[in-house]
């Protein structure tokens, strides 16, 4: 009875007051250690030590010892200007590949550095990489070729007897086209799915000596209706079996680059002027204001809205709907490294390496809704991408190229079913997992149905979506478009540019 009539008083005793306090105390004691020793060793790994390893590449960078430099800002990359300075270091190889004349060399140190645009303007990859639909082509340094197709009635040995002539590709022709070692231009595969071209633009075009690139825009029924050949020069030609098919080229002098717009060409000059001609018959009132726009070196066509890229990574824009503007993360966008577009979206590479994918309005009375929110996805997914330096969009996705040589991809592979009336999404996940192997990659080369990259030292990759192949409905005997993936255009193994 005894230790029967002690057990609530000793209970009582240690739950009174004075013995809870202490617990507590030393609970709270040991929580403040903690959580000091947590901030302690979170400000030594995101502060003190990046901190000195900035110190130290900083030093590396001053003395010219480029590599150790970057490699040494590159484990901090987001830390403070580590991207600037891993910038200010590639940027300075670049300078030195350039006056021992290595082009190629420099484009992939001023990729690196996040100068895409530079890098394009001092070397185009695709000038000795391309492809066309499941066709692989390529030029190496030492004069030998490759070609390998998989495209139903293509003769493999005519193909690799035209590249074989070649000294470098055409790089915005419809097909396999270069130059020959006498500058003429030779067509091979003018285009997939039977595009050709007039024969007075042929002959116009194969006549041709001097050609720096070739744009053969098709027109509503799936044809080219001209040709626009750019010269070394500077110079311009439209070529047609009409008489005005393109207002707007004359004067053109010192042309570095064109690209085709819808119904549209636009020339960037050596000044970085920009140039703007329109298809016959294209309406005034859809027509861009470019007035003072100077020093630019890209330019981006997303619906109804033209935007450029100023030397200094600033934005222009001018819209062809004043109804339909970008929002203000676009417009007031500063320190912009690329653009690049498709139909639904507009990416902005930052001079940091973050990506800004903004939606672009759709122009139709179909109820994109659903797509729209597929499209978003993909958007918000881009936006989490970092150490980004160029950006590069294929028939089906999005490539990112990180400043080490990774590369991120995302599906964008939403296609609108008019017959069922909804739309599928195709997220390419064997494409994802072959790129997510991909290292030390300098370039990315879309093509219809796949994609190549250029590696650092010269060595090929590709991956392949395989969307579209014309062949018999084994139902209806009719010709279809049916889909597959992989194929022998897709072996690369062992082809080396240099």
């Amino acid at each position: 009875m005894r230790q029967t009539d002690t057990a609530p008083a000793a209970v009582a005793t240690a739950l009174s007051p004075a013995r809870i306090k202490w617990p507590v105390r030393q609970g709270l004691l040991l929580a403040a250690i903690l959580a000091a020793v947590t901030a302690a060793a979170l400000l030594a790994a995101f502060v003190a030590v990046p901190s000195v390893k900035y110190r130290a590449a900083c030093r590396l960078l001053l003395a010219e010892d480029y590599d150790r430099a970057m490699a040494a800002f590159s484990e901090i990359y987001q830390f403070r200007d580590s991207a600037a300075c891993y910038s200010a270091a590639a940027s300075a190889r670049a300078e030195e590949c350039l006056a021992k004349g290595d082009l190629p060399g420099a484009a992939i140190w001023y990729a690196r550095a996040g100068r895409s645009p530079e890098a394009e303007r001092v070397f185009d990859f695709r000038s000795i990489v391309t492809g066309s639909s499941f066709v692989t082509a390529a030029l190496a340094r030492d004069g030998s070729s490759w070609y390998i197709s998989d495209r139903y009635g293509d003769d493999e040995r005519s193909g690799a007897s035209a590249v074989a002539s070649y000294r470098r590709f055409l790089p915005q022709s419809p097909g396999v086209n270069g130059l020959d070692r006498f500058g003429r231009v030779r067509l091979h595969n003018v285009g997939a799915y039977g595009v050709t071209l007039p024969q007075k633009c042929l002959n116009a075009i194969t006549s041709a000596t001097g050609v720096k690139d070739l744009l053969c825009p098709l027109g509503e029924d799936g044809q080219p209706a001209y040709a626009l050949l750019l010269f070394n020069d500077g110079t311009v030609k439209v070529v047609s079996e009409v008489e005005h098919p393109l207002n707007g080229t004359a004067g053109w002098r010192e042309i570095e680059s064109v690209s085709e717009g819808f119904r549209k060409i636009f020339a960037i000059d050596a000044s970085g002027g920009l140039h703007v001609a329109y298809e016959d018959g294209y309406p005034e009132e859809r027509r861009y204001d470019i007035t003072g726009w100077n020093d630019i070196v890209k330019v981006a066509e997303t619906g109804r809205a033209l935007v450029g890229l100023t030397r200094g990574g600033a934005l222009r824009i001018a819209y062809a709907d004043t109804e339909n503007t970008y929002p203000a993360a676009v417009t007031c966008a500063a320190d912009v490294a690329d653009i690049a577009a498709n139909g639904s979206l507009l990416l902005l590479v930052r001079a940091n390496g973050a990506v800004k994918a903004v939606r672009v309005p759709n122009w139709t009375d179909v109820d994109y809704s659903y797509a729209d929110a597929l499209t978003d996805r993909v958007a918000a997914a881009v936006s989490r991408w970092t150490g980004i330096v160029r950006v590069r969009f294929s028939a089906n996705g999005i490539y990112g190229i990180r400043f080490n040589g990774d590369v991120r991809y995302i599906s964008c592979d939403i296609s609108y079913l008019p017959k069922t009336r909804h739309f599928t999404y195709d997220e390419h996940r064997d494409v994802a997992a072959a790129v997510a192997r991909w290292t030390d990659v300098a370039e990315v080369i879309p093509c219809v149905t796949h994609t190549v990259a250029v590696r650092y030292d010269g060595a090929l990759l590709a991956a392949g979506h395989g969307t579209y192949l014309e062949g018999r409905s084994a139902l209806s005997g009719a010709t279809d478009y049916i889909r597959r993936n992989g194929g022998r255009y897709l072996d690369v193994d062992g082809w080396k540019l240099w």
